[in-house]
């Protein structure tokens, strides 16, 4: 690091230099509150939101956790805040589309559950169905909210979230889960916004965000 912070030299790094050490920077910020202090989620967005190398990791904190914390249950909740505040789980917010970004209603992507399962299949069934955008989702997330038509016995239901693991153990993209990074950008090459293509991904029934909603094993 530069003298208190300042980092001249980062306007000629290369995006992937750029990408790393702004995790990097990040990790070891919030390392140093480990057995002293507890910042809240919202005290970690804010020091994210103007650190010198802010990046992919404001999305973690600033999108994908605020989505659990108001529209999961109080038991998904358990599963899942916990994980991700210990970066157990690192999560992307995938709503925007190719062919939809603030038109939440149009989106395209659809889960159809399977009551033989008890599973929900989630597809990009269009090429502008495509998630396209998502900060986080290109190198760094495990785990995604992603926004979904939800289709029940053959009928539409309306846009959901569900809760999807989008890489293993390995940090390889899942079977079905196709995953690219969307390359440099003017201002923001810290942030690896990607694309996602789902293939008939499958997730369990208990993994739509069941805070105001929920499908029964009947569905």
């Amino acid at each position: 690091p530069g003298e208190k912070g300042y980092f001249p030299e980062k306007y000629s790094w290369s995006r992937q230099k750029y990408l790393a050490e702004s995790v990097k920077w990040f990790i070891d910020i919030h390392k140093r509150f480990a057995g002293k202090y507890d910042p809240s989620r919202e005290e970690v967005g804010y020091m994210s939101g103007v650190a010198k190398l802010s990046g992919t990791l404001f999305n973690h904190y600033g999108l994908f956790m605020p989505t659990i914390e108001g529209m999961a249950s109080a038991e998904q909740k358990k599963w899942w805040l916990l994980r991700a505040l210990k970066f157990n789980i690192i999560g992307a917010y995938a709503q925007t589309e190719m062919g939809h970004g603030s038109n939440v209603r149009g989106l395209q992507t659809v889960a159809t559950f399977d009551k033989q399962t008890q599973e929900f299949v989630l597809n990009t069934p269009t090429l502008r169905s495509m998630k396209w955008w998502p900060g986080t989702l290109g190198k760094v997330a495990t785990h995604a909210v992603v926004y979904a038509q939800l289709i029940l016995n053959g009928k539409e239901y309306g846009v959901h979230v569900f809760f999807v693991q989008i890489r293993d153990e390995n940090h390889r993209p899942l079977p079905g889960i196709e995953l690219g990074d969307l390359g440099p950008k003017l201002g923001d090459n810290a942030n690896d916004t990607g694309f996602m293509r789902l293939t008939n991904v499958r997730i369990p029934r208990e993994h739509m965000l069941a805070r105001h909603q929920w499908v029964t094993p009947e569905g």
